[in-house]
């Protein structure tokens, strides 16, 4: 909609703020079929959509905005000649044109993540800007071999995960074939690109800024594998008796762009937020009287705003004192973490947990099955959030599965208060799935414009629906 006034879009983006707190959910049907092996499987969103298989095509679907003025499409392409298995993974960039199967494949004894670039426009032709059209990272491993990847798609760069036997990451540059950074981890580990030369890698209860060269023409110009960190970021100090584990990291950080319409306005893609989830427990405590304040066990959530993560990379680059073997430097918690993060001790995990821009959702089935119901979380973390007219405090959601603000002074699993500054809102959604094997089929996936489950639906439980199975979504309209 062009020649929009300044007021025009100032409505709607403040009808698109307040459209996550007041719409309601609808479903969206997605597949209507009678027999459910037509298709195949669903990803995590990527580049706005929501990407499946069915009948060997891939299909990208990209609900509304009304506010933003994204109208709805779906995208149908056949699988490419030269691609005939199931995809591991599927990245999408509209802006570039671009899309990414990614494939696990073994010759010998040799494990290679192979990502296949292709054209949209094109319906997956090789892609006229890459110089290989399959980027092959191949890896000695015996048996057991790898079992899984996931890619993202950063400009010029894409962002390779190998889980299974061989836990290897990758930067490649997708244009000249390079391999930019090659890390290898051991427990669970998660890496973010946060701009052209760097990205953050979470590994363990640690948080490290590596910068790379993404110019690089030659693999023999790029340090060699696992180099050294240039900033490790301290997180919140452990009671002695206290443990942490990794469970999931994600973030979505750069805004989408479309070639077919130019929305009103974007998500700022400083203000985008990486969501680390850690389980903290501490077993000295578990004989502890119900009516002592202590707690054995919760779960940390850490929302760590990307202009955080910069503004702590630039300072330690302007002449910090070297701390740290590699020569980087160590940034103790309290200098960097109070002001500059969102923690959040719930008592329970979410099945799914997604991240795009500020926003972090999390995806909770009730437990007894028995009404079909779920819950869904969304905390918005970013400056400035606190002063919109229909704010809420997280703390609101409690006793739902946010531990009241007194447990952060309280418990036992920190060596002091875990204080945390930077502001939030909230918002809870409840959804009604269906049965409990439709409850134990879904998943959740947050988008730019809005929020999706997805699950098969049985029409008996579904006023309205008259197929056999329907595969489809329920939607956060904005």
């Amino acid at each position: 909609m062009p020649n929009l006034s300044v007021s025009e879009r100032l409505s709607r983006l403040r009808a698109y703020d307040e459209a996550w707190y007041t719409a309601p959910l609808q479903f969206c049907p997605l597949l209507a079929t009678e027999d459910p092996d037509e298709y195949e499987d669903w990803w995590t969103t990527t580049g706005g959509t929501i990407p499946y298989t069915s009948r060997g095509t891939i299909r990208l679907f990209r609900p509304p905005s009304v506010s933003r003025a994204v109208p709805e499409r779906t995208w149908t392409l056949d699988f490419p000649e030269d691609f005939e298995e199931h995809p591991a993974w599927i990245s999408v960039d509209f802006a570039q044109d671009l899309i990414v199967l990614s494939r696990m494949t073994r010759i010998q004894l040799e494990d290679s993540l192979d990502c296949h670039l292709y054209s949209i426009e094109r319906g997956c032709a090789p892609h006229p800007l890459a110089i290989q059209p399959i980027l092959g990272n191949r890896s000695e491993a015996p048996t057991p071999r790898a079992t899984a990847c996931d890619t993202f798609i950063f400009g010029d760069l894409i962002g390779c995960t190998i889980y299974g036997n061989v836990k290897r990451m990758l930067v490649v540059n997708w244009k000249t074939g390079v391999t930019v950074w090659d890390y290898h981890y051991t427990g669970r580990a998660y890496f973010y690109i946060i701009d052209s030369s760097r990205l953050i890698l979470v590994e363990g209860y640690t948080m490290r800024i590596y910068t790379f060269d993404p110019t690089a023409t030659s693999s023999r110009d790029v340090a060699a594998p696992n180099p050294g960190a240039s900033c490790e970021l301290l997180l919140p100090p452990l009671a002695s008796e206290a443990t942490a584990s990794l469970f999931f990291c994600e973030s979505q950080l750069a805004s989408v762009t479309f070639t077919d319409c130019t929305p009103i306005f974007s998500n700022d893609p400083s203000s985008g937020i990486i969501a680390v989830f850690y389980s903290i427990g501490s077993n000295a405590l578990v004989d502890f009287p119900e009516s002592d304040q202590a707690l054995s066990w919760a779960c940390l959530l850490m929302l760590l705003p990307i202009h955080t993560v910069l503004s702590q990379a630039d300072y330690v680059s302007s002449g910090r004192s070297q701390t740290l073997a590699t020569g980087g430097h160590i940034i103790p918690w309290d200098e960097w973490g109070p002001d500059g993060t969102r923690c959040l001790l719930l008592d329970r995990s979410p099945h799914y947990l997604s991240a795009v821009g500020s926003k972090c959702a999390m995806y909770f089935p009730r437990g007894d099955y028995s009404d079909g119901m779920a819950d869904v979380l969304i905390i918005d973390a970013r400056l400035w959030v606190h002063l919109a007219s229909s704010h809420h405090d997280c703390h609101c959601l409690y006793p739902m599965c946010i531990l009241e603000p007194s447990s952060f002074s309280e418990h036992r699993l920190f060596k002091s208060p875990l204080r945390s500054k930077l502001p939030c809102r909230a918002m809870h959604k409840e959804v009604y799935i269906g049965s409990e094997s439709e409850l134990a089929s879904s998943r959740m996936a947050l988008l730019e414009d809005g929020l999706a489950i997805s699950h098969v639906v049985n029409p008996d439980t579904r006023p309205g629906q008259t197929t056999g199975v329907n595969a489809g979504f329920d939607f956060l309209f904005t």
